[in-house]
């Protein structure tokens, strides 16, 4: 149901009144050549009110321009990804506990990514692809120390109208971070980060360079 109901209380008599989410994944585990992973696939499908990406857009050559948008809002949208993670060098294989029962998590280091499609109107966003490497440190195998590596890229929609255009600089986004973790003490870990984001809506933002600790 995809209305907001957090200050409401819960009536079924209005149950999907304002559009539905339906949301589905398949996520399964594989060994390669000995290293687990994990992979996945999944689809977002939203029936509701959406607004079209097209507002204020013409015909080039004409004038006045007329809009083409087809209306004010689009009712169906959808994302279609997949997923994985998968170990290159696993160490060792240690016992932990969860709510699942007893199972032996891998310490060691490998590569993750993510791909999708999506509509391209409503959705501002037309696809997006992400990857990176990260895990156990390699050099100091009994320590605590974790390193991660990534990167990502979003396709901007080409379907804006001259409206959206103007106000939000739509573009293609792209970003890195890099993160290292120290494990100082058992209970103590120090985690120093970097990050690099070039944001899709160029016209409200400009690119950041983040440093944390």
């Amino acid at each position: 149901d995809s209305k907001d109901r957090t200050r409401d209380f819960f009536w079924f008599d209005d149950l999907f009144s304002e559009g539905i989410i339906v949301l589905g994944q398949i996520e399964f585990q594989r060994e390669i050549l000995g290293k687990p992973g994990q992979y996945g696939v999944g689809v977002t499908w939203k029936h509701l009110d959406l607004p079209d990406l097209r507002f204020g857009s013409g015909t080039v050559g004409d004038y006045p321009y007329e809009d083409t948008g087809g209306g004010a809002s689009k009712s169906d949208a959808y994302v279609v990804y997949c997923g994985f993670d998968q170990y290159l060098c696993v160490y060792s294989r240690e016992p932990v506990s969860s709510d699942r029962g007893r199972r032996r998590r891998a310490r060691g280091f490998g590569i993750f990514g993510r791909a999708s499609i999506t509509d391209g109107n409503p959705n501002p966003v037309k696809y997006f692809l992400s990857f990176g490497i990260g895990g156990d440190n390699p050099w100091e195998k009994r320590c605590g120390d974790t390193f991660g590596v990534g990167w990502y890229y979003n396709g901007a929609s080409n379907e804006f109208g001259s409206i959206p255009r103007m106000r939000f600089g739509p573009r293609d986004g792209t970003g890195i971070e890099v993160f290292y973790n120290v494990q100082v003490k058992q209970r103590l870990n120090i985690t120093p980060d970097f990050q690099y984001i070039r944001p899709g809506a160029g016209g409200v933002a400009g690119d950041a360079f983040i440093l944390g600790m």
